[in-house]
């Protein structure tokens, strides 16, 4: 997909995972598994530092690790002041390990514990968690202004089933990506999540006890649309997709055609006829509107070249 860093899950991972990162390239960000809320008591304190140094101590030597990160979103639910405990914390990381830098990702604005990580990032949902306007310019801008430094957004994403309409997901990575890629108080973005997970607390999307914000199903068969978004965007390989293919059934005769791809130009055919070359894409995307649908099947193909390669897509969808 073009991915170049990967923020993994809130505590640490294997060591078979970081033999892959190290092979492919990848900058890696490791988590110290406190989230949401702490303990106020020593041995919970002692439990995170001994954590952190097992972590550090096993992946040390792995050339992937960039980052070593502290907590995740801490009060959302009700804590103690995690201050002490974190500067002990991080002293902790830094004696074993002065070489990397210090994360963290928080959701919450004016917190003192936001100045203890060498980089605090922020996690924040547009379009999901809040509504979609504004987009995440403002919540970059005023937590940049209160750390004083770059920021990173360390989360930020939509929900989307890709068997029970995706073109959802895929508009707020659209409209987040375009403030996202031009934003200069940010040093980086990571999507959540690549790919689909299990989680008791939700019953979205159609389906209950997965969090289906990733970009790719849980069992890693399905890319959705928006993976292909990113591929356009961030990939040096030649990209070209028509998107929802899995909108199979339309009702309406009247529709607008989206096609993600990193070419100059693209070239979209209905039934074998030419509906027209665009070369006015946006962050990879082509639009071509009121596109009329015949009854019954209708064969939607696309075409470019890139790179002297040439390339095309195909997918069917029916008029009911």
């Amino acid at each position: 997909m073009g991915v170049t860093a990967v923020r993994n899950a809130h505590y640490p991972q294997s060591g078979t995972w970081h033999d892959l990162a190290d092979h492919s390239g990848l900058l890696m960000w490791d988590d110290v598994s406190l989230v949401r809320t702490i303990n106020d008591t020593p041995e919970f304190t002692a439990g995170s530092q001994l954590e952190a140094r097992e972590m550090i101590l096993q992946l040390y030597n792995h050339p992937s690790i960039a980052f070593w990160g502290l907590f995740n979103e801490l009060g959302n639910l009700p804590t103690p002041s995690p201050d002490t405990m974190l500067k002990s914390l991080k002293a902790e990381v830094h004696e074993l390990d002065p070489s990397r830098l210090i994360v963290s990702a928080t959701d919450h604005f004016d917190k003192s514990y936001n100045q203890i990580p060498d980089w605090t990032c922020y996690n924040i949902y547009p379009g999901w968690y809040r509504p979609a306007t504004p987009g995440p310019d403002d919540t970059i801008a005023r937590f940049a202004h209160e750390i004083g430094h770059r920021t990173a957004l360390s989360e930020y994403g939509a929900g989307g089933n890709p068997f029970h309409p995706e073109e959802y997901q895929a508009a707020v990575h659209e409209v987040d990506y375009a403030q996202i890629a031009v934003n200069t108080n940010l040093w980086g973005s990571f999507i959540w999540t690549m790919f689909d997970f299990s989680s008791t607390q939700k019953n979205e999307g159609g389906t209950v006890g997965v969090n289906d914000k990733g970009i790719v199903t849980q069992d890693r068969a399905v890319k959705k649309d928006v993976f292909y978004f990113y591929k356009a965007n961030w990939s040096e390989e030649p990209v070209l997709y028509i998107t929802s293919r899995r909108f199979t059934g339309r009702t309406n005769a009247v529709t607008n055609v989206k096609i993600y791809s990193n070419a100059s130009a693209v070239e979209l055919s209905l039934n074998g006829n030419s509906q027209g070359r665009s070369d006015n894409g946006t962050n990879g995307v082509f639009v071509w509107k009121e596109v009329h649908l015949s009854p019954g099947h209708n064969q939607v193909e696309a075409r470019t070249e890139r790179d002297e390669n040439f390339l095309s897509d195909n997918c069917v969808c029916t008029l009911i």
